[in-house]
């Protein structure tokens, strides 16, 4: 879970520094997006239930949307 979290902040940093650079800013949710399916498809491989993992993938999920929208507005600016 602290590896999770110190991607997620990793990833705020990026976009943080570089919001002007649309080409960064671009590659930045594309890897958010595909660190998002990695983590979904790892959940519903596993054969045991693993609904604890459940909530973490809706606000990381939910926390992806917003950094989305924030990115898009910056970039719109």
């Amino acid at each position: 879970m602290g590896f999770i979290l110190k991607k997620i902040s990793t990833v705020l940093y990026v976009n943080q520094l570089f919001s002007q650079n649309q080409s960064l800013v671009t590659l930045t949710i594309s890897l958010l997006q595909s660190f998002v399916t990695h983590l979904t498809h790892e959940v519903l491989l596993k054969h045991e239930p693993s609904l604890k993992l459940l909530p973490f993938l809706i606000s990381f999920t939910l926390i992806h949307g917003n950094l989305y929208l924030i990115v898009k507005q910056n970039v719109a600016a």
